[in-house]
């Protein structure tokens, strides 16, 4: 049984990571998580690669997936020693960098597929305000015309298409015009 907290898919030295990236284990067993024992492994990572060369590919990869970690201090740790201490390695550079522009392109993709998928939401926002803002006017042109229609059976007459605007097509008074007829009345 593996722990619930570890990826069933273990590599085949038998080192294991969950989904989420947060717990790590080694032959089915989970590491410890504290900042010292991740210094610790780094640095038996990086001495494994610059001084055993059967394995020094195997972890060179553990340290670059450690480099796009999940966890922010994995990721930081990892990052800093690729980029000072190992990409100075004539023989790592070309893989270093090739793992770089990889994700680099992997990363590309993904904000291209999320600027697309917000773009069409945007889209489908501003379709949605447009519809609203229709219905409004329509909502508030049926209420002018109600308005106009009380007014015109309160005054003793018919209503009539464009009455919403006033009488006998006059424009209804706004507030501005009524404060300039009374500063001129005064």
């Amino acid at each position: 049984d593996v722990d619930a907290g570890v990826d069933a898919d273990v590599d085949a030295w038998g080192f294991g990571a969950s989904a989420d990236g947060e717990t790590f284990s080694w032959a089915g067993a989970p590491l410890p998580k504290s900042p010292e024992s991740l210094s610790v492994a780094l640095e038996t990572v990086r001495s494994l690669i610059e001084h055993r060369p059967v394995v020094r590919a195997q972890c060179l990869e553990i340290a670059l997936e450690c480099a796009v970690s999940p966890n922010e201090d994995v990721r930081t740790r990892a990052v800093r020693l690729v980029s000072q201490r190992l990409h100075g390695v004539k023989t790592l550079a070309a893989g270093i960098e090739a793992f770089a522009l990889h994700h680099l392109d992997e990363a590309s993709a993904e904000g291209k597929r999320a600027l697309a998928s917000a773009s069409r939401l945007a889209e489908k926002a501003s379709e949605s305000l447009s519809r609203a803002k229709e219905k409004k006017a329509k909502a508030e042109k049926e209420r002018a015309i109600e308005a106009a229609k009380l007014k015109a059976e309160a005054e003793g007459r018919t209503y009539k298409p464009g009455d919403e605007d006033g009488p006998a097509g006059t424009k209804s008074v706004t507030e501005e015009d009524a404060r300039k007829k009374e500063e001129e009345e005064a």
